[in-house]
């Protein structure tokens, strides 16, 4: 049985994706977490709703992305997923855009069942250099007792 099938139940499940708008620390943040939790509170909604098997919390708004997660970004998606976890009813997973040990910490903190992330490799972009260094992400996951995390990487950069 695959990772999919244990996690959703289902051979091709649906994942929908809950992304976040800007954060505190990000250029664009609009200064009221509690419009962040009210927005993602509706997507949440929407998206079980809707019928996804699962969905993933991102931080898709906190451009430009670093390269790695700021504490504070952590601090309010844990935040948001604090406030949003009464209502979830189907396995989710979490991500911190282009920072591998920080979706490992995320994970260990809220239980998600899954991340995904531009995990390893190397590549120029418009944001600059990235090098991903699996080998932290790996040991971040098992100093935390992730061992079973499932990681969807992304193959290469965007």
């Amino acid at each position: 049985m695959s990772w999919s099938e244990n996690v959703f139940h289902t051979k091709k499940p649906i994942i929908g994706l809950l992304h976040l708008p800007s954060l505190p620390g990000d250029p664009f943040y609009g200064g009221d977490m509690k419009e962040v939790v009210r927005r993602a509170t509706e997507d949440l909604i929407s998206l079980q709703d809707g019928g996804v098997d699962g969905f993933l919390i991102t931080n898709e708004f906190s451009m430009p992305y670093p390269h790695k997660a700021e504490i504070v970004t952590c601090a309010a998606m844990a935040r948001v997923f604090g406030e949003i976890s009464h209502l979830i009813r189907i396995p989710f997973g979490i991500e911190a855009i282009h920072d591998g040990p920080a979706c490992m910490e995320l994970c260990a903190a809220t239980g998600a069942s899954f991340t995904r992330c531009l995990f390893t490799g190397a590549w120029s972009s418009d944001l600059g250099l990235h090098i991903h260094d699996i080998a932290e992400t790996l040991r971040v996951r098992h100093e935390l007792r992730q061992d079973d995390l499932n990681l969807c990487y992304f193959i290469n950069g965007e």
